[in-house]
Formats: C-alpha cells, sequence, structure tokens
C-alpha cells in the first residue's frame, strides 16, 4: 500500500475506535457503546450466576 492509503487506514481505525469507545450517547446513560455493552453483560453475568 502507499503511505496516503495508510494513513487512510489509520484514519478510519481511529474513527472506529473513537465512535465505539469515546463518543458518549445521550440514549446509553451518557455511557459510550463499548462501556453501555460491559454492564449489560455484567448485569447478565449477576443474574445468571444467582
Amino acid at each position: 500500500m502507499k503511505k496516503g492509503q495508510n494513513q487512510i487506514i489509520d484514519e478510519v481505525h481511529r474513527y472506529i475506535h473513537f465512535y465505539n469507545h469515546k463518543r458518549f450517547q445521550k440514549k446509553l446513560n451518557n455511557l459510550s457503546p463499548v462501556e453501555n455493552r460491559t454492564k449489560l453483560l455484567s448485569a447478565l453475568i449477576s443474574l445468571l450466576s444467582t
């Protein structure tokens, strides 16, 4: 790949990381999508282990 293509790919990866890890959603109680999934998974595990 050319240097310009690598820069574009790096920027896309950074944006995807931002979108999933840093972008807070009002509808998710101001959690990022990853934080919300982690919270839901933790609650589900707690529920199943009782």
